[in-house]
């Protein structure tokens, strides 16, 4: 005998009220920057975990291998303090010729 979501069973040791939720995934395309969903629908094909079949294994994997204190830190931001190295050393070099011919030149 089926029985919806509202039954309630009486209070007594042969009848108790069991719950089970299954989580699903949902596939969809939203066009940026509007409000507009071109597609958005129960997933097909959903991964479960061979222990609890009631999860959802994402399609994807999100990857931060250089996350450092909360914050994920670039190649880029590495670099940067190379380069800033590598100008102030020009910049000092520089400096040092010109101060050199200065002295030279006028004394």
């Amino acid at each position: 005998m089926k029985k919806d979501d509202t039954f309630n069973p009486p209070e007594s040791d042969m009848f108790e009220k069991v719950s089970r939720s299954i989580e699903v995934l949902y596939s969809g395309a939203k066009v940026l920057g509007t409000n507009t969903m071109l597609k958005w629908e129960l997933a097909e094909n959903m991964s479960r975990p061979y222990a609890d079949t009631t999860k959802v294994e994402m399609n994807y994997s999100i990857c931060a291998p250089r996350m450092y204190k909360g914050r994920i830190e670039s190649l880029v931001s590495k670099c940067i303090g190379f380069a800033d190295m590598i100008q102030i050393n020009a910049f000092k070099t520089s400096n040092k010729f010109y101060l050199e011919w200065y002295q030279t030149v006028f004394i």
